[in-house]
């Protein structure tokens, strides 16, 4: 009995990823027309040949794991700069356990990057190791603030400014870019990177989990199970007995570590995954620890900024949120 219990349970748990993960593909199919959002140029003071700039840096092993060599790709701009370029890192989503960093599969958020490439900043997408039965958090933002590192020590071979560092990411992601924006040093285990230091400026966060800590957010059962079952795997503990470690896990028990950061999130308001109680949270706590945050609820909009109701389009639009994004990163990062 015992066992047909455990294989019911292990079903459950299968097919609801498996909504998860076509949920996510759903976000990557979505997408906009860009042709009245492209960004303005860099200024042209700050032009240089085209031909002193190398546009792409592919595989590139940030730090290795056992046999594991964690990867991530630098895109320079696409206007040369004379100076350095800010550069934004691409945290993908996919609930801790798929994706990876490929912006032919972003969805929307590669034809924001796109544009945000267009104003002279570098764009740097990262692997991170994702979750199994022997990898459970903090690996995974481990692996992203030594990705940071990693472009920050090299920062003159590939022309980046260290001083002006930048976070995308969509759930999963949106996640790791806020625990990596808001703690900085704290995480990290790679040795030869330890030493290397770094500051973000801005996160830009689609729907990313913010408050592990309290799970009747979740009021219906199955959902809540299932919420329960993937961030038992991803932390490698169940709730119960390990509300310590759940609440370390959560972003918005570090907002008052960087008073410098800047942050914009994009929740939509009939998100069947992440609640928006706990993004009301995550801001309340921004407002009262002042930090410099915009709150966007999306109205009719899906986890996967998909329309709710089909008979209505989701508020902003998705050309809106776009620029809503460009002017952030115009003010925040350039």
């Amino acid at each position: 009995m015992e066992s047909n219990k455990q294989s019911i349970r292990r079903a459950v748990i299968t097919l609801s990823l498996a909504i998860i993960i076509a949920l996510s593909s759903a976000c990557a199919s979505t997408r906009i027309d860009t042709a009245d959002t492209t960004a303005d140029p860099a200024p042209e003071t700050a032009r240089v040949k085209k031909s002193e700039v190398k546009e792409e840096y592919r595989d590139i092993t940030y730090k290795t794991v056992g046999d594991v060599k964690l990867k991530l790709d630098i895109f320079s701009p696409t206007v040369p700069v004379r100076e350095k370029a800010p550069v934004l890192f691409y945290i993908h989503g996919g609930s801790w356990v798929s994706g990876d960093r490929s912006l032919e599969d972003a969805g929307f958020i590669g034809g924001v990057i796109k544009q945000i490439r267009a104003l002279g900043v570098a764009v740097v997408p990262v692997t991170y190791r994702l979750t199994t039965d022997t990898v459970t958090y903090p690996a995974h933002i481990n692996d992203v603030c030594d990705a940071i590192r990693f472009a920050v020590k090299n920062a003159d071979e590939y022309n980046l400014d260290p001083e002006r560092i930048g976070l995308i990411g969509f759930s999963a992601g949106g996640h790791l870019s806020l625990l990596a924006g808001f703690c900085e040093t704290q995480f990290g285990d790679d040795p030869e990177l330890a030493d290397t230091d770094f500051k973000v400026k801005c996160v830009i966060d689609f729907c990313g989990p913010a408050d592990f800590t309290q799970p009747e957010d979740y009021p219906v059962e199955m959902q809540r199970k299932y919420m329960l079952e993937l961030l038992s795997g991803f932390l490698g503990a169940p709730f119960e007995g390990g509300e310590q470690l759940y609440a370390d896990a959560s972003p918005i028990n570090y907002v008052n570590q960087n008073d410098d950061l800047s942050l914009i999130i994009f929740q939509g308001k009939n998100d069947e995954l992440i609640p928006c109680a706990q993004v009301d949270r995550l801001y309340e706590r921004c407002v009262e620890e002042k930090i410099d945050a915009v709150y966007v609820p999306v109205e009719n909009a899906t986890h996967s900024f998909n329309a709710f109701d089909q008979k209505k389009p989701i508020s902003p639009s998705l050309k809106e949120i776009t620029e809503k994004c460009i002017a952030f990163i115009k003010e925040k990062l350039i």
